[in-house]
C-alpha cells in the first residue's frame, strides 16, 4: 500500500491543470481579440476641428482623423473629376488600434456669380459639406465629400476622403 501512495507524479499532475487551462484560455481570448482587430472593415473618422470662411471666400479647414490600423485613406482633390492631387496615408500598428491624424487645407473659392442673391461667404459656406464639431465616417463603400463648388469658369472642384484596405 505504501508503494502505491509514493508513486512519482507525472508532468501533468492534477495541481497543474488549472494553470494550463488558464494559459489556454488567455491564448484563446488574445487570439479572438487580435482576429477582431484585424478583421474589422477599414474606416476613417473625420472630425472638423475648425472652419473659417472670410468675405472673399478664403477657406481654412482643419480636421482630425482616426483611421483603422492597416487601412489606407486617400485625401483627394479633383477638378472636373480629374485628380489634381491624391495623398494616401497608411499605417499598421501592433497590437492593432486606431491611428490619429490631421488634415489641413487653405484655399480660395472662386465661385461662379449668382446675381447677388447671397454673399460670397454664404455661398462658400454652403459649398462645404462638413460642419465644425461633427464627426463623419468614410468606408470603402462610402467616401466622404468635404466640399464641392463650381468656380467662375464653370469647373467643379471637389475634395474627398476615401478608404481602402
Amino acid at each position: 500500500m505504501k508503494a502505491f501512495l509514493s508513486r512519482p507524479r507525472s508532468a501533468f499532475s492534477i495541481r497543474r491543470w488549472p494553470v494550463l487551462l488558464g494559459i489556454l484560455a488567455l491564448l484563446a481570448v488574445a487570439s479572438i481579440v487580435l482576429w477582431k482587430f484585424y478583421s474589422t472593415a477599414p474606416y476613417c473618422r473625420v472630425t472638423v476641428v475648425s472652419l473659417d470662411v472670410d468675405e472673399k471666400a478664403h477657406v481654412k479647414l482643419e480636421t482630425g482623423t482616426l483611421f483603422s490600423s492597416g487601412a489606407t485613406y486617400w485625401d483627394t482633390y479633383l477638378v472636373n473629376g480629374i485628380p489634381r492631387f491624391s495623398h494616401p496615408t497608411t499605417a499598421r500598428t501592433f497590437p492593432p488600434r486606431p491611428i490619429p491624424g490631421w488634415i489641413g487645407s487653405e484655399f480660395d473659392m472662386e465661385l461662379e456669380p449668382d446675381c447677388g442673391l447671397q454673399s460670397l461667404a454664404q455661398r462658400a459656406t454652403e459649398a462645404i459639406n462638413v460642419k465644425v464639431g461633427e464627426t463623419y465616417e468614410a468606408t470603402p463603400d462610402r467616401p466622404l465629400l468635404l466640399y464641392r463648388f463650381k468656380d467662375k469658369d464653370g469647373d467643379v472642384h471637389e475634395r474627398w476622403i476615401e478608404v481602402s484596405k
